[in-house]
């Protein structure tokens, strides 16, 4: 009996552990198999080798800020940091403009800061109840405890982990998941 493929890979894992060098490796190695990879990274700004911030950065698009310390007059707190209400603009043209039109889309990261952001939360659950929509997704390791009815939804698919799967296990299943993407958009 042939195991049918998933259509949406999540990672999850403790910070550092490799969930989005396994991702950017994916999103490139798309790229070159000629998949239309569509989405975001959350990447971490550092100064002085002290985190200060999260951007949020499109894919083959724009980079706005999501997340800083030390700034004054935006409306939203998390821990130390402080929300950039704007981003919410972001989500909503990923959602208007690639969800159901690129055959990979990229969500690194859905976790508390991003799920903060207004709009944030329906764009995760529309790409989720997006049946044809491939996803390739980071979930915050702690994400249950923010949203545990988003935690479900992302739990009703492949969901991989750094510490029990190992990330060379999961690149490796991942780039085969890529490379069978591939073939089929090929064929087509």
């Amino acid at each position: 009996m042939l195991r049918e493929r998933p259509t949406k890979i999540f990672i999850t894992g403790p910070p550092s552990s490799g969930k989005t060098t396994i991702v950017m490796k994916a999103v490139e190695l798309a790229k070159k198999a000629g998949i239309n990879v569509k989405g975001f990274f959350t990447p971490e700004l550092r100064r002085h080798g002290v985190r200060t911030g999260f951007d949020i950065q499109v894919i083959d698009g724009e980079r706005i800020p999501l997340a800083r310390k030390g700034v004054s007059g935006w409306p939203i707190k998390f821990g130390s940091y402080m929300i950039n209400p704007n981003a919410s603009r972001v989500f909503k043209n990923i959602l208007v403009e690639t969800l159901g039109r690129c055959d990979l889309l990229v969500l690194d990261e859905i976790g508390p800061m991003e799920l903060l952001v207004e709009g944030a939360r329906e764009f995760f659950i529309k790409a989720l109840e997006d049946e044809g929509q491939h996803v390739l997704g980071v979930v915050h390791r702690k994400l249950r405890d923010y949203d545990e009815i988003l935690y479900k939804e992302i739990s009703k698919h492949k969901v991989y982990s750094t510490t029990v799967d190992g990330p060379e296990r999961i690149s490796s299943s991942v780039e085969k998941w890529i490379e069978g993407m591939g073939a089929r958009i090929q064929k087509s």
